[in-house]
């Protein structure tokens, strides 16, 4: 019987005040552990559409939060 895939989430907000950096850092290591053959689930709130579009061709499963952008 095969070894069942590691599950893996990746959890990075954004918004205009802290910026998108550390988002677009966790999409990295998001696909390296896809790639790797993990099972990978990104979540996150304030994800720019751009987020959308580096996962193209992924198997990571995108998860957005709704959660209101209080820093300002």
């Amino acid at each position: 019987m095969p070894d069942a895939p590691i599950s893996v989430l990746v959890r990075a907000d954004a918004s205009a005040s802290i910026g998108i950096g550390h988002v677009m850092r966790s999409l990295t290591l998001a696909r390296l552990l896809d790639a790797a053959g993990c099972d990978v689930r990104f979540r996150g709130s304030g994800l720019p559409a751009v987020v959308r579009a580096h996962l193209v061709g992924t198997s990571i499963v995108l998860d957005p939060l709704d959660v209101p952008d209080t820093s300002s």
